[in-house]
């Protein structure tokens, strides 16, 4: 019991929820973002922690522009990234910076339904949640 899984047991749409938490800034490109989404099944949810934001600043000094990050997530990008997969709810919880992105609208609104029973700040919607639009994104 424990450990990792095997190459083996990472099946394609076989999991009903991926975790990915500071990992997308670290990929290399689309087949990178497409082997970690393809594992989600038709109910599948994925939780993305990952810097998002308006645009990619033009300074030298951001904390991201640093060598093991390669990839810059923008809002644009991220919102053509969730409607490309055909996600159909997104929440967006602030004080944990982690996206929810919902492939079956009936989990999409059970969330919803507890909204409630939530810690923090939880924003809803069909759309990708673009949240962070000022500077500095964090």
């Amino acid at each position: 019991m424990g450990g990792y899984l095997s190459d083996d047991e990472v099946i394609p749409n076989s999991f009903d929820a991926v975790i990915s938490s500071a990992v997308f800034e670290h990929l290399f490109g689309k087949n990178d973002v497409d082997a970690i989404l393809e594992l989600l099944n038709e109910h599948g949810i994925l939780f993305l922690h990952t810097l998002v934001c308006e645009e990619v600043p033009n300074d030298p000094d951001w904390l991201y522009l640093l060598p093991w990050h390669v990839t810059y997530w923008t809002n644009s990008a991220m919102t053509h990234l969730y409607d490309t997969w055909g996600y159909v709810g997104c929440a967006y919880n602030v004080e944990s910076r982690m996206w929810m992105f919902f492939r079956s609208k009936e989990q999409y609104l059970k969330l919803q339904d507890k909204k409630d029973l939530l810690d923090g700040t939880t924003i809803f919607s069909e759309h990708f949640i673009d949240y962070w639009k000022q500077k500095p994104y964090r």
